[in-house]
């Protein structure tokens, strides 16, 4: 995004919205993958394919969820695990009492 080039070709002036078909910049948004909105030469938003912005919002989450996991397994590095199997087992859990159970 640092490229010069490539911000002046994918920024888009405010006042534009007004001098063309909004469909024309919606295209050009789902060719290029990305519109920089300015207002005085300052951006004021980015515009970008929806399919884009959620695989944005899968990529934050999942990184969230590694990092929590990884806060998790440092805080707990001293805790012994089990497998489920080894705590049916402690705890004389037989799976197959539990057939008509739904887990959600």
């Amino acid at each position: 995004m640092n490229n010069p080039l490539y911000s002046i070709k994918n920024t888009i002036h405010l006042s534009t919205f007004k001098k063309i078909d909004i469909e024309e910049i919606f295209n050009s948004v789902k060719k290029d993958g990305i519109k920089i909105v300015t207002k005085y030469n300052k951006p004021i938003c980015v515009m970008i394919p929806y399919e884009k912005y959620n695989n944005m919002i899968d990529e934050i989450e999942d990184a969230r969820l590694l990092q929590l996991a990884m806060e998790r397994e440092k805080l707990h590095a001293n805790i012994p695990f089990i497998s489920l199997e080894e705590l049916m087992k402690q705890e004389n859990i037989e799976i197959d009492s539990y057939d008509d159970v739904e887990i959600e």
